[in-house]
């Protein structure tokens, strides 16, 4: 929700998605159909493979230029990735905001997503 309230108080916000099929909630079916444009509204959305050498390029400089990065991965994934110390250390005034993970709670798993299906 904080990448939303930025977006919608005007910011300039870019949500990176898994490629190639981008985020799996635009194809919720039934009662889920909307959640996507409810929630992801005022935003740009681009597919990126973190996997791959072009997709941690890209994802460096888009961080290089921005002046705020979310991330919401499962602990310890920017960092398996190789993202990890060099996003948070590419720009001194970058805001990084990830969520809060208590210990022993079911999100300090780093083999489990940080965020929930809907």
């Amino acid at each position: 929700t904080c990448g939303l309230i930025l977006a919608d108080l005007g910011a300039d916000v870019v949500k990176v998605e898994p490629a190639p099929g981008g985020d799996n909630t635009r194809r919720l079916p039934g009662s889920g159909s909307g959640y996507f444009g409810t929630y992801k509204r005022n935003k740009r959305s681009i597919s990126v493979n973190l996997k791959s050498v072009e997709g941690l390029e890209f994802a460096t400089r888009l961080v290089r230029e921005s002046d705020v990065l979310i991330e919401n991965f499962g602990v310890g994934v920017l960092d398996r990735l190789g993202l990890g110390y060099k996003l948070r250390s590419c720009s001194r005034t970058l805001g990084y905001f990830t969520p809060v993970r208590e210990s022993g709670s079911k999100w300090d798993n780093s083999e489990e997503r940080s965020q929930a299906s809907v």
